[in-house]
């Protein structure tokens, strides 16, 4: 899903065990961002962002292969996160 701030979008998926290493995240990512960017046609300078938790190394690989730049760790509820942006010109 991709929730809307006052200045960015925020994606957010999660896989259930049994569907993970198959792809599907890579897919989710794909289509959400093909259907935000439809939607937000009109908005030329689109930011969206995403919260991953450092030992998610799969879904870390999954924002760099959509060239999401890592801006960092932040802490949420007491666990670490690499967060990720992405701007759309």
């Amino acid at each position: 899903r991709f929730d809307k701030s006052d200045s960015y979008y925020i994606v957010d998926y999660s896989l259930d065990e049994n569907f993970r290493g198959k792809g599907y995240g890579t897919l989710i990512l794909k289509l959400g961002l093909e259907q935000l960017l439809k939607d937000c046609k009109n908005n030329k300078h689109l930011k969206i962002k995403a919260q991953v938790k450092r030992n998610n190394k799969a879904s870390c690989r999954v924002f760099e292969n959509f060239n999401f730049v890592n801006t960092g760790m932040i802490e949420i509820k007491n666990n670490l996160f690499v967060e990720y942006e992405k701007k759309v010109l």
